[in-house]
């Protein structure tokens, strides 16, 4: 009978178990872990390789160092620059200054040189009528030598400076009776429309001057000008 037929084996499974082993990750799970993973790893790579390089404890404080020093080489050029810039306006005030001190100056020399104008032509005229007159000549013996003072004047073109040399002669006699004529040394001038030459040159012991020859050549030796003049004293 069917009821006392040997039983046949049973197998049972867990439905814990059959869970436990067929559980795995999604595919989509698996494949953004590794994308993160490799791009983790490039992005280590690149800075590794090619991003900027990481400054230690020391030449961080280095470059902290240098931009201090630029700071304050830049705040002390400014300085400089401010310092500049007032002394370049201090200077053009004093030009400015200097500029109508001179226009005043030149205001103020106007009736002198009318004066002159005038006094020029009240002196009596060079007899020789030279381009180069020679009013006047003052002719002192002294201790120390002769003294001369002698005023020039430019008869020729009163708008051309005049440039030259000034010769005296100088005639006179020793004490044994012996005469001689002495040449001083040339003094150079250069002049507009008058000059005033002076000065003192030494003479011969016992020399005793009697007259001067003066003499006026310009710059090529050319005479322009002379007169005679006796000596006083």
């Amino acid at each position: 009978m069917a009821l006392f037929k040997k039983s046949q084996p049973v197998l049972f499974q867990s439905s814990y178990d059959s869970r436990r082993r067929g559980f795995r990750l999604p595919r989509w799970l698996i494949l953004l872990l590794l994308g993160i993973i490799m791009g983790a790893s490039g992005l280590l790579f690149l800075q590794k390789n090619y991003g900027a390089q990481r400054l230690t404890v020391a030449e961080s404080q280095a470059l902290t160092n240098e931009l201090q020093v630029t700071k304050q080489s830049q705040q002390q050029l400014q300085g400089n620059l401010e310092q500049t810039s007032q002394a370049l306006d201090d200077s053009q005030r004093s030009v400015q200054q200097l500029e109508q001190s001179l226009a005043q100056e030149r205001q103020a020399l106007e009736p002198l040189r009318e004066d002159i104008r005038l006094f020029l032509e009240a002196m009596p005229a060079d007899p020789r009528s030279s381009p180069v007159g020679v009013r006047a000549g003052r002719f002192l013996r002294q201790d120390q030598g002769l003294y001369y003072h002698v005023l020039l004047t430019n008869d020729s073109n009163l708008d051309t400076p005049f440039s030259g040399k000034l010769t005296l002669s100088v005639a006179g006699v020793y004490p044994s009776g012996r005469s001689e004529t002495l040449m001083l040394e040339p003094v150079d001038v250069s002049f507009g429309q008058y000059e005033h030459v002076h000065g003192l040159s030494p003479l011969p012991e016992g020399f005793r001057p009697g007259r001067v020859t003066i003499q006026v050549s310009d710059t090529e030796g050319k005479a322009q000008g002379m007169r005679i003049i006796n000596v006083r004293g």
